[in-house]
């Protein structure tokens, strides 16, 4: 005859490491073996973009000397050698941007340089500046600003930073930066901007509003060249 039906099977467990529900069971009657299925574990999946930058600087000697020079931008380590006490360091920030629209040059990178001691197999961080981006005037009420360079940094036990170098300045648009060395001076901001003490110079100022003579952005060298007919310089 009919009835309701009695379940003394086990409900389905959840999947492992899909964090399922487990089953439930249907009607007993009280029988020891029935029950719920256990719930599936949960997981946890990680994604990312493996960083394919090589940290592969250019290795050469000169005399008895080996120079290892570290060219791309942005960050690295280096691994002092076995049998390697002290090093010369020579660090140079990214030049300034130069400016448009009766645009002055861009200011050069800092420049850093000395003797340090190291420990062989200590790993020491390199931070190579990007040079910074030239203004762009496209038109009415088109203007791209310019930007500064970046930093270059090495990461010694007394880190040693040199500061990038300034962007230039742009008719009344942008005012010339510090860095450095500083960005020259345009029309409607004529000072070109101050260096960093023992690393760069300050820009060349602007020079004659008769001929829209941008100043030139300063250098390691010396301060940049003031504004002369016709002419703007970087640093």
């Amino acid at each position: 005859g009919s009835g309701i039906e009695v379940s003394t099977a086990r409900a389905t467990d959840g999947t492992a490491n899909t964090g399922g529900g487990g089953g439930g069971s249907g009607y007993s009657n009280g029988a020891a073996s029935a029950g719920g299925g256990n719930g599936g574990s949960g997981i946890v999946i990680l994604r990312y973009t493996p960083n394919t930058s090589t940290c592969s600087p250019l290795t050469y000697t000169s005399g008895t000397n080996t120079i290892v020079e570290f060219q791309t931008v942005g960050g690295c380590t280096w691994v002092v050698p076995n049998g390697v006490s002290s090093i010369d360091y020579l660090v140079v920030a990214g030049g300034g941007g130069g400016g448009a629209w009766v645009g002055s040059g861009g200011g050069g990178g800092g420049v850093r340089s000395g003797y340090a001691t190291v420990t062989a197999g200590a790993v020491v961080s390199v931070d190579v500046g990007a040079g910074g981006a030239g203004a762009v005037e496209g038109g009415a009420e088109s203007f791209t600003f310019a930007t500064s360079g970046g930093s270059s940094r090495l990461g010694l036990a007394t880190p040693v930073t040199a500061v990038g170098g300034g962007h230039g300045g742009s008719w009344n648009a942008q005012t010339p930066a510090i860095g450095g060395s500083g960005g020259g001076g345009s029309f409607n901001n004529t000072l070109g901007a101050s260096g960093t003490v023992g690393q760069g110079s300050s820009g060349g100022d602007f020079g004659d509003s008769a001929f829209y003579s941008s100043g030139g952005g300063g250098g390691a060298g010396g301060v940049g060249v003031s504004g002369v007919p016709g002419s703007a310089f970087g640093g």
